[in-house]
């Protein structure tokens, strides 16, 4: 306990003698600092204009059009310090009870004949250059596919 008094008031008395000591650098923080400050700051700009979406990649990139010179190590840390993770979209929006499609089979998935029952699934897949959707139309009389179709939606 004494000895942690004594560091302490050889500290202050050490700041007060010297300048360019610990405590000096602790109070005035340097160039480097200061950029990550101002980095961290357009960091967390561009992640809240785009809705907490945005990772890491794609901030990394803004930052590089707006003239920044950044490393993307340093975006990734930046974002992690401060919580700022990028979301996932959204694709599915809920619906009320009253309106959800008629179960028109009574989910009773059996025919006993071709082309008496076909059913239909929409299915999506992100990729690294956009979403692509495809729809299956099957006949459930028999296991082979009766359609398909799909598109490619690019990302913006």
């Amino acid at each position: 306990m004494v000895f942690d008094q004594s560091a302490q008031r050889c500290r202050r008395q050490t700041c007060r003698l010297h300048p360019r000591t610990i405590c000096f650098y602790q109070k005035h923080p340097s160039a480097l600092q200061e950029r990550d400050e101002e980095l961290e700051q357009e960091i967390m700009r561009i992640y809240q204009d785009n809705r907490g979406v945005y990772g890491a990649r794609k901030i990394h990139h803004r930052l590089l059009r707006e003239g920044f010179q950044i490393a993307w190590c340093s975006v990734v840390q930046s974002m992690r310090q401060n919580v700022a993770r990028g979301k996932i979209p959204c694709t599915t929006r809920s619906r009320t009870e009253n309106e959800h499609s008629a179960d028109l089979v009574n989910r009773t998935f059996s025919a006993e004949r071709l082309n008496q029952l076909w059913v239909a699934d929409i299915t999506y897949v992100k990729t690294y250059t956009g979403w692509v959707y495809a729809v299956f139309v099957v006949d459930v009389f028999s296991p082979h596919s009766c359609g398909l179709a799909n598109r490619h939606t690019p990302v913006q």
